[in-house]
């Protein structure tokens, strides 16, 4: 996995909502899930 791999999925994940305080924190969100995914255990 490369980093334009995870730019990848952040990009096209991220739901469209039409509040934009709502998405930021949905995009905010997502970034966490996925970073804690990539952690080495």
């Amino acid at each position: 996995m490369t980093v334009a791999d995870v730019l990848l999925v952040i990009a096209t994940a991220a739901p469209a909502l039409p509040d934009a305080v709502q998405q930021a924190a949905a995009s905010a969100r997502l970034l966490d899930i996925l970073l804690e995914g990539l952690r080495s255990r």
